[in-house]
């Protein structure tokens, strides 16, 4: 045989043997490294964005819960009998002036001290003030007495709030309605207050409880610093919580220049900061966003009747994408040595037959009329090449030797047939390693949860007599999410399951739903 077709033989069967065991393995693992990155990546952002949620549902609730107990506080101190004693014998048209004036003067003693009791009871309310119709302060106790004592105001020092806006609004509600002030820094005779408080007032309507005649207004102060330091701790270290008002003004940033608490505000607004995305929590609020490379939660708080404040909690998603892209990198060094594997095995093979068939073409173009093709196979050959030399011999001794030749066409067809169906077991190992990766991931996911769950019971067990309600509701609350996230990720596990041992069948939709 000449070079050029020693060249051509075995590069054909090379060729046969070698390009559909490569397109097999590249198409099956490419299938599989695509599968695997679309899958994943919509995994770990549905998880993403499960954890966001729930993280931002407890600072939303905190928040929530806050504004709700400030709005029963003041509901609860308009009816103080006291201070409704107070009312009626301030509004009172009794002859007696010196009787009058002694009731005023005793009750209102009365209802200085159940002021100084609410602000000792919630350490976060720094005034509560009773105004008189024409905006005068007729009783005011705060926490700006010396070392932030509490102390009664009276005489000159008592303020005319008339021309305020709060005192404004309250004035005109009806009944036991409460009016929220938007959350702003704390200013006394029009200057602010240093240090710097946010304060926001929640206001509420007298009357008279004999006549129903309106008396004036009832005013608590609550300072919101307190409540933005447990806000920010209330996050991990890898996210960041913003708050801001209906102005877009930051109340809470990490960066704190950016805040109205800041001696030297830059004047920052997330709206001018985030046009874009302001835009869309505008239209579209507790909902998941995503502004470059965060993953972004937004939570709508509405307070009062015409007040809300946004809770913002922000995610580098950095992360997400080095576990996607380690998982797709491994995934491809794993696809890169099969296709190396695939190809030795491939040469080889090819070789292995390549050499004998290429001696016995040598050995019938030496004797064309009686080869002995037989005795050409070397010992380490293949079987079927031996088989194959012997039919050769055999079909120039006689013709009915076509029935051997069939026989060997077959034995060809069937180890064909046992490589493919090794392929496809080879697969189907890959499909099973895949679907154990999925049940380890919803499997790990679920030791952070427990972990969460047995702390909380613990903090309840050991510290729960020296949480208030809100405390232990809170924890309850964390304890709860954690038991809805620990479902979510079982519930996930079962929904890779689902299937697994089933034989699929088509059903009629319409008709399950009309059974539904």
């Amino acid at each position: 045989m000449s070079k050029s077709t020693w060249l051509i033989f075995p590069n054909r069967i090379l060729q046969r043997i070698l390009l559909p065991m490569i397109l097999l393995v590249l198409v099956s693992n490419l299938l599989t490294l695509a599968i695997t990155y679309i899958g994943l990546d919509g995994e770990l952002r549905k998880q993403d964005d499960t954890l966001l949620s729930s993280d931002i549902e407890l600072p939303t609730l905190y928040v929530q819960n806050e504004m709700a107990s400030l709005k029963a506080d003041l509901q609860q101190a308009a009816n103080f009998p006291a201070l409704q004693e107070f009312v009626r014998w301030e509004l009172s048209d009794s002859r007696l002036a010196d009787i009058r004036s002694a009731q005023i003067e005793e009750w209102r003693g009365r209802v200085n001290q159940l002021f100084k009791g609410v602000l000792q009871a919630k350490s976060s309310y720094v005034q509560i003030r009773l105004i008189s119709a024409d905006g005068t302060e007729t009783v005011r106790v705060d926490r700006y007495g010396d070392d932030d004592e509490l102390r009664v105001v009276s005489g000159t020092q008592l303020q005319n709030k008339g021309a305020r806006n709060y005192f404004l609004k309250a004035s005109k509600l009806d009944g036991e309605q409460v009016y929220f002030s938007s959350i702003e820094l704390n200013r006394e005779h029009g200057e602010i207050q240093e240090p710097r408080q946010l304060v926001v007032r929640a206001a509420s309507p007298i009357f008279d409880p004999s006549s129903g005649e309106r008396y004036g207004v009832l005013l608590i102060n609550k300072q919101f610093n307190g409540t933005l330091r447990t806000l920010a701790s209330l996050v991990d270290h890898d996210r960041h919580l913003l708050m801001v008002d209906g102005e877009g003004r930051y109340l809470l940033h990490p960066n704190r220049t950016k805040t109205l608490l800041s001696d030297n505000p830059e004047g920052s607004n997330f709206h001018e900061d985030f046009p874009v995305l302001a835009q869309q929590y505008s239209k579209r609020s507790d909902e998941i966003f995503t502004f470059g490379q965060y993953r972004i939660a937004i939570s709508k708080i509405d307070y009062g009747s015409e007040r809300s404040v946004h809770l913002i909690l922000v995610r580098n998603s950095t992360a997400l994408v080095q576990v996607r892209d380690r998982v797709f990198q491994q995934t491809g060094v794993l696809l890169l040595i099969l296709l190396g594997f695939a190809l030795l095995i491939s040469l080889l093979t090819a070789r292995r037959i390549a050499n004998p068939v290429e001696t016995m073409s040598n050995a019938v173009l030496s004797a064309p009329h009686k080869p002995n093709l037989a005795a050409t196979i070397p010992p380490r050959s293949p079987s079927e090449l031996a088989h194959l030399a012997t039919s050769f011999d055999a079909a120039y001794k006689q013709l009915d030797d076509s029935q051997s030749q069939l026989r060997l066409e077959m034995q060809e067809k069937d180890k064909a047939k046992a490589e493919l169906v090794n392929k496809l077991e080879l697969l189907d190992l890959k499909n099973a390693e895949l679907q154990q990766f999925t049940y380890i991931a919803s499997h790990d996911l679920q030791e952070p949860l427990r972990t969460i769950r047995s702390f909380v019971g613990v903090l309840s067990k050991k510290y729960g007599a020296g949480l208030d309600d809100d405390g232990r509701q809170m924890l309850g609350f964390v304890d709860e999410a954690s038991l809805r996230m620990q479902n979510l990720v079982r519930d996930l596990l079962d929904y890779g399951r689902i299937g697994k041992q089933t034989d699929r069948k088509p059903i009629d939709l319409s008709k399950l739903i009309e059974d539904v």
